[in-house]
């Protein structure tokens, strides 16, 4: 990840650790990283430990499936080629996959069933 996305890499957030007051302080840093980022979505499966009340009022959370049917909504193109792209990887280190494969692990595996019906019921 810091190879291929120097730039997604948040520093300076350790003096905001501990500031939140969160039921689980091991997350902690997840928040203040966000925030340190300005992220205005923390995508988590983990929302129990991330509620909105211990959020910055400018941030939301959400699930990685709530997370990835609000971007189909927004650019479902964009989405397709996404798609695209990680089959047209897939087969460098494991097996080969189709689209329909990656919809169906994206959908079973990871609960972003939502995204996968948005971009089944477009063209793509």
């Amino acid at each position: 990840m810091r190879r291929e996305f120097p730039e997604s890499e948040i520093v300076g957030w350790e003096h905001l650790e501990g500031t939140f007051h969160l039921r689980d302080a091991n997350d902690e840093h997840v928040l203040a990283a966000a925030v340190t980022g300005r992220a205005d979505v923390l995508v988590t499966s983990n929302t129990r430990d991330f509620p909105q009340t211990q959020l910055p009022s400018s941030m939301k959370v959400a699930t990685p499936g709530a997370f990835t049917a609000m971007l189909a909504t927004l650019n479902t193109a964009a989405c397709w080629r996404a798609v695209h792209a990680i089959v047209q990887r897939s087969g460098v280190m494991g097996p080969r996959i189709s689209s329909n494969d990656l919809l169906e692990q994206l959908s079973e595996r990871y609960g972003m069933v939502e995204f996968v019906e948005l971009l089944r019921s477009s063209p793509g």
